[in-house]
Parts: structure tokens; C-alpha cells; sequence
């Protein structure tokens, strides 16, 4: 038989139940999600004569930090996304229509040139893509260059050359679809995306991931909330919807096989019924090391996505790498993002100023195709 937790110290872990209750006060008191599940460890520091048992308890404690740290910061990462989303609204969208009409002007005028000019087959390449690089950012801001960027982009797939029309065709043809259609004159590569929308993500989407067998100590779990939380236990019309959101809450974490959350949940109701951290027939050693496990695979996950967030923020500029702070506040991106457009619309402003001709328009290419490279 496993050894269980022994409390003994009733004032120390009154001072660990008044030090949760403040962090659950600074964080969003009331609520499940600021409840850190943590066990009362009766030696303060850790040391080489501790036994098996409270090696797990002080393990379990720092898988249980490690996580609630990754979760309070993916919350404050998505209040800023929301804040980001609205400042875009207000500050961003207005300046990317005002850049969407300059470019328009400037398109248009690129296309008369263009119709009086003679342009080798290689030459109106390189204009394609350079018309659909400049318009491709604002044109969803207005439906003419909605259009005009749709026509481009048609184009381009019809001025391919040989080599990169037969690579196209077979990865067409190796996704299950006819080859053959983009050789028509009527080719609209819109128009085969939104037809193919449904085959397309068949074809390239992720196989379903294993589902991870539900460990029997999360059953348990289960079954030992389910008794505590279950609505039906209460007659209380305000407590019974209070219990119903918190089984919802339990019944999503059991499907989801969320120990974590189903922890807090167990922490929560403690808590609220005051006989927090007085587990001592839980918490076994067997048991311990069980969902320490499983804890471990959740921080590892959570690592895991941390570093992949990293990747995504570097970027290369002039053959030196950069790296954007992915944490960086919504006010401070959306200074970037108008100061960016500003940048832009001024300088499409100082180009309409000047004159357009066949001889400017192919400097402009030779640029891109340079800046390209």
C-alpha cells in the first residue's frame, strides 16, 4: 500500500492557504481558472534526505507553476490580441483604404502605360508578379483592386513558362485534380479554389490526431467532482447554476483529458468549502508519480508551442536574422503597422507626382526583379 501525505503543521498550512488565497485574489478572484492546485510540502527546502514522496509532492508543485505561468500568459496574450483587433478597426483599416485608392490611381496608371508599351513575354511576367505584390496587401480594402489583383493573378498562372506550368500541372494532378484546366484561356484560379475548397482540405489536411487514452486516475477524478459539483445536489436555484457552469466546466476537461484543469476544479471547490489542501488520502506516491507523468507531458507541450512561437517571430532583413518580440503590447504593433503604412501611402503619393512612362515603368521592374532575388 502507498504511503499517503502526512499534514501536520496545521499553522503552516494556514499561512499556504492564506498565501493562495492571495494569489487568487490578484488574479481574477472567484473563479476557477486562478486556483494553483499546490501541495502543502512540510520541509520548506528541498534536500538529499527527502523521501520518494515529497521528491513527487515538490515536483507536482513545479509542473503545477510551470503550467498555470503558461496559461495566465496565453490569456493576457489573447486580451491583447482583442485589443489589437479593435485598435486595427479604429486606427489601421481607415489608413490601409486611403493606401488602397493611392495604389488604385497608381495601378491604373501602370496599366495605360503598360497598353502602349511593348513587353517581351518575360517582361509582362515580371509585371504580373509585381502588380499582384503591390496590390496584395490593400486590395481587400477595395473591391476594384479586388478585381484587378483576381485578373493578375490569372494571368500569372497563364504566362508561366513550361517548366513551372508542368511542375504546377503535377502537383495538380497528384492531389486528385484535372491537370488539364489550367491550360484553358478560361482558368480562374479563384473560381478553382472555391470549387475545390472542400476536396483541397481533404487533400492536404492533417491526419486526426490519436486520442490519448483517458488514464484511469483522471476517471477517478471524475467521479470524485461529479459528487461535489453535480448540479442536481443542490436546491438552491443560484448555486445550482453555479454548479451547472462548473460541470460543464469538469465534463470539457474530461473530454479533453485536461488534469490540469480537473486539479483546479478539486482546488476550487476545497477552497470554497475550506478544507483546501487537506488531501491526505489523494495524494498517494503511486499516484503522485502517475500524474506527474502526465503533467510533464503538458509542460513539454506547452515548451514546445513556446518555441515554435519563437520561430515564427524571426524574420530575415538584408541577410540579417531578426527576431520580433512576440509579446509585444497591441498599442506598440499598431504604431508599427501605421507608421508602416504611412511609409507607404507617402511614398505612392511622391511617385503619382511624377511622370509615368514605358522607360520608368521597366527601371521599376529591374528593381523588383533585383529586390527580389
Amino acid at each position: 500500500m502507498s504511503k499517503v501525505i502526512s499534514l501536520f503543521n496545521m499553522d503552516e498550512i494556514e499561512q499556504l492557504k492564506k498565501e493562495q488565497q492571495a494569489f487568487t485574489d490578484k488574479n481574477d478572484p472567484g473563479t476557477v481558472h486562478a486556483v494553483m492546485p499546490l501541495l502543502y510540502v512540510p520541509k520548506k527546502k528541498a534536500s538529499k534526505n527527502d523521501s520518494p514522496l515529497e521528491k513527487e509532492m515538490r515536483r507536482f508543485n513545479r509542473l503545477i507553476k510551470e503550467i498555470h505561468e503558461h496559461e495566465q500568459s496565453e490569456k493576457e496574450e489573447k486580451r491583447n490580441e482583442e485589443k489589437y483587433e479593435r485598435l486595427f478597426q479604429q486606427k489601421v483599416v481607415p489608413k490601409m483604404m486611403e493606401c488602397a485608392l493611392l495604389k488604385l490611381e497608381m495601378a491604373q496608371r501602370m496599366e495605360n502605360v503598360v497598353a502602349q508599351a511593348k513587353l517581351t513575354k518575360a517582361q509582362r511576367r515580371l509585371y504580373t508578379e509585381f502588380m499582384i505584390a503591390f496590390l496584395d496587401e490593400v486590395a481587400p480594402y477595395n473591391e476594384t483592386l479586388m478585381q484587378i489583383l483576381r485578373e493578375k493573378t490569372n494571368e500569372q498562372v497563364r504566362l508561366l513558362n513550361k517548366k513551372d506550368k508542368t511542375t504546377l500541372q503535377n502537383i495538380m494532378e497528384g492531389a486528385g485534380f484535372n491537370p488539364e484546366s489550367i491550360a484553358s484561356e478560361n482558368f480562374d484560379l479563384n473560381d478553382f479554389f472555391r470549387s475545390n475548397e472542400e476536396k483541397m482540405k481533404n487533400t492536404f489536411a492533417p491526419g486526426p490526431a490519436e486520442k490519448e487514452n483517458v488514464h484511469t486516475d483522471i476517471h477517478a477524478l471524475y467521479k470524485m467532482l461529479v459528487k461535489e459539483i453535480h448540479p442536481d445536489t443542490e436546491s438552491d436555484e443560484e448555486l445550482k447554476q453555479q454548479k451547472h457552469h462548473l460541470m460543464q466546466q469538469l465534463v470539457e476537461a474530461k473530454n479533453n483529458n485536461d488534469l490540469y484543469a480537473m486539479l483546479q476544479l478539486k482546488a476550487f471547490m476545497e477552497q470554497k468549502s475550506g478544507d483546501a489542501f487537506n488531501n491526505t488520502e489523494f495524494y498517494t506516491l503511486d499516484k503522485l508519480k502517475r500524474l506527474n507523468k502526465m503533467l510533464k507531458k503538458r509542460v513539454d507541450a506547452n515548451r514546445a508551442s513556446y518555441t515554435s512561437q519563437l520561430f515564427e517571430s524571426l524574420r530575415m532583413d538584408n541577410g540579417f536574422i531578426f527576431m520580433d518580440d512576440p509579446h509585444k503590447s497591441a498599442e506598440a504593433r499598431i504604431k508599427d503597422e501605421t507608421d508602416e503604412i504611412n511609409d507607404i501611402i507617402d511614398t505612392v503619393k511622391k511617385d503619382l507626382e511624377k511622370p509615368l512612362t514605358p522607360e520608368a515603368l521597366l527601371e521599376i521592374l529591374h528593381y523588383f526583379k533585383f529586390a527580389d532575388q
